[in-house]
Order: C-alpha cells, then sequence, then structure tokens
C-alpha cells in the first residue's frame, strides 16, 4: 500500500512492507521506487523494506525550485526521524547511493549498513549532454523521446529499462525533472575522496557494463577494503540483477 510523508522536499510516497531491520532503497534517477520490485520480493522476507520516491518522480510531487544533493539528504534524514526510526539500512541506485553517502556523512549514527548500487563517485563529464536533453522533458512526446535518449546513453540500451524509463518519465512534472538533472548530473562533484570517511561498512555493487565505476573507484574501493561486487549488466543492476543484487545486499548486511 503507498504512504507518503511531508518532507522538506515535497511529499513523498513511499512502500513499506515486511517486517526486521528497517531497509530502505532508493531508485536512480528518471526511475521510480518500482524499480526495486523484484529485489524486494526476496528483501521483505528478512528486512521491513521501505521503498522511496525520489522527488519529482513516480508519485512523489515535483518540486521544480533549486535544491541539492545535500538538502535531499537533509530531507531523507527527516523522513527517517518522521519514521520514527534510530538505525537503518540503506541501498541507493545511482542518485539514490549520491544521496545515502551524503546522508551517511552527515549522521553517521542513523545508517548501520551503506549498499551502494551502480553510484557515480567522479563528476560528469557530459554535463551539457543532460542539459540539451532535459529540453525535451517538456510534453509526453518530448518525455518518450527523451527516456530513449537516456537509455541509449546510460542503460546500455536494455529494452526493459528503456520500457521503464519511458513508463517512470511519462507522467511527470518536465519543470521538476530539468531541477533534478541539475542537481544529479550537472552540480554534483567528485565524491570519490569522501568514501574513507564513511563509518559504516560499505558495499559496492556495479554492472560488468556499468560506466561510472572508473578503474580509479575501484582501486579507491580496494584500498578501503570493500572491493566491488560486479554483476552482469548496464547501469541499473538492481532491475537487471534483482536477485544477485538482493543476495548481496543480504549477505552485506548479515556480515556486519
Amino acid at each position: 500500500m503507498e504512504k507518503s510523508i511531508e518532507t522538506t522536499l515535497g511529499t513523498w510516497t513511499y512502500s513499506d512492507i515486511g517486517e526486521g531491520e528497517p531497509l530502505i532503497l532508493l531508485h536512480g534517477i528518471f526511475m521510480n521506487r518500482h524499480m526495486w520490485d523484484q529485489a524486494t520480493q526476496t528483501l521483505q522476507k528478512t528486512y521491513r523494506v521501505i521503498c522511496i520516491d525520489g522527488p519529482s518522480h513516480g508519485n512523489s510531487e515535483s518540486v521544480a525550485r533549486s535544491w541539492s544533493l545535500s538538502d535531499h539528504a537533509l530531507a531523507l534524514e527527516g523522513f527517517i526521524g518522521t519514521l520514527g526510526l534510530k538505525k537503518v539500512h540503506i541501498a541507493g541506485h545511482s542518485w539514490g547511493g549520491m544521496v545515502a553517502m551524503r546522508l551517511a556523512l552527515r549522521n553517521p549514527s542513523m545508517i548501520q549498513t551503506l549498499i551502494l548500487c551502480n553510484t557515480p563517485l567522479e563528476e560528469s563529464q557530459s554535463k551539457l549532454m543532460f542539459q540539451v536533453q532535459g529540453l525535451f522533458l517538456i510534453g509526453k512526446a518530448g518525455r518518450r523521446f527523451f527516456a530513449r535518449q537516456a537509455a541509449k546513453a546510460l542503460f546500455d540500451r536494455d529494452p526493459k529499462v528503456t520500457f521503464s524509463l519511458e513508463a517512470s518519465l511519462e507522467n511527470q512534472d518536465g519543470r521538476g525533472l530539468r531541477q533534478a538533472i541539475r542537481a544529479v548530473l550537472v552540480e554534483a562533484k567528485d565524491f570519490y575522496s569522501e568514501l574513507k570517511n564513511l563509518k559504516m561498512p560499505v558495499c559496492y555493487i556495479t554492472g560488468a557494463k556499468d560506466y561510472v565505476c572508473s578503474d580509479r573507484i575501484r582501486k579507491e574501493l580496494e584500498d578501503l577494503g570493500a572491493e566491488p561486487f560486479i554483476v552482469a549488466g548496464g547501469h541499473t543492476s538492481p532491475l537487471e540483477q534483482p536477485q544477485e543484487v538482493s543476495e548481496i545486499i543480504v549477505r552485506h548486511i548479515i556480515q556486519n
């Protein structure tokens, strides 16, 4: 059943299913919480799984005003507090991992374990392309075109991912999506140097064809004892390999 909570970044919708220690799942940009649906079928057997639609995505409120990833982390902290939770596990895909990292640095006592899936840690080299593509977000036809272009550029042309992107973006507000692009893809800076400052156990999952886990990032992770788990596919591992990703998440939580 869908629920909602007012945050400092608008009203967020979320699902809350299962029992046990709370596990929060965050999706990537242009997707919504349903990208975790298949993985949740496994995770809910052991954990209380809370899947959130990010601002301007899914059924959450569109936020067209200026905001940053740090603002999003602050809103997530408030969301967790509103639910009355003291300590949680968090798994974030791409944008979701970027937000989860910032919350983990802001309030490490709140995060028991951190799972980063396909999470960019380096500044984007395609900022102009993202800004230009954002112009197509006006109108449903433009958003469908944008979804296909984004699937080619970001997600290795996987037909399943293209379909999910089109379905996710079709009814979204273009102004809110453009601000999300600015916050996540244009204004985000290098963050890999912050890995060493994380105080909780960290797990990194990436696709074999994922473009965001560079050799530099892999070495940084290995130096920290967090060698990445590599699964088949591209940049949407929870969608492409839900069973394997959910099993990695469970193992990481159990072992820590």
